[in-house]
């Protein structure tokens, strides 16, 4: 079954890394790089 798993950075709003699984168990891993740049929230 393929799987798409989210890595959280400790802001419930702000996922910016996931991977990707695949039937073989393989993972690609994904990072948008999303760093804020005025980070007032």
């Amino acid at each position: 079954m393929e799987k798409l798993i989210i890595l959280g950075t400790g802001r419930a709003m702000i996922n910016i890394c996931f991977t990707l699984k695949n039937n073989e168990d393989e993972h690609i891993l994904v990072d948008t790089g999303g760093g804020l740049q005025n980070n007032k929230c």
